[in-house]
């Protein structure tokens, strides 16, 4: 059931996915799924995709992570500078650093706020102070917004049932006042 087929997996796990037949039996009680769905309440066939529709809006938290942790290296870039070395990028911390890897000829994408000197260092620490800030308060907001959205808008209204009595304002019904029409 386990497909052994030569996999292109960043970090080998020992396991590569299950093999087409998983997927058509997978596929087939679905389809199954269906029509029972079908023969027992019809008018319930669009629910068949509501585990989809979760999944998807639930994967709007993983989009702003993606984003957060995007804007946080781009900040992280600007400030510090970045060089291309053998497959991989690495920061460029100091403007003794700089002048070594320039000296080598090395692949420099952005020599960085830091490497500027006492000035490059005062902007830098503004930057890399203002910068995360500004992306941590937005990935607060927005995944914590999103998190209430999903908790209310879907979570609730599959368990909760509403009760109590009508709202009444102030307590009381008006008496000694008109309702101009």
């Amino acid at each position: 059931m386990f497909n052994n087929e030569a996999s292109n997996a960043a970090i080998e796990l020992g396991f590569s996915g299950f093999g087409t037949t998983a997927g058509w039996i997978g596929i087939a009680v679905f389809f199954g799924g269906v029509v029972l769905l079908a023969i027992g309440e019809p008018l319930e066939i669009p629910e068949v995709l509501s585990p989809l529709v979760n999944a998807l809006s639930y994967t709007r938290l993983a989009a702003v992570l993606l984003a957060k942790a995007g804007t946080a290296f781009a900040v992280n870039l600007i400030v510090f500078g970045a060089y291309f070395n053998g497959g991989n990028f690495h920061f460029i911390f100091t403007a003794a650093e700089l002048s070594k890897l320039q000296a080598e000829g090395a692949d420099i994408m952005f020599a960085g706020l830091t490497t500027g000197g006492t000035l490059g260092l005062i902007g830098g620490a503004v930057a890399l102070i203002l910068g995360h800030t500004v992306v941590l308060a937005l990935g607060v907001t927005s995944a914590g917004l999103q998190a209430v959205r999903l908790e209310y808008v879907e979570f609730f209204g599959k368990f909760y049932e509403g009760g109590g009595r009508d709202y009444i304002p102030f307590g009381y019904e008006r008496t000694h006042t008109t309702i101009d029409e």
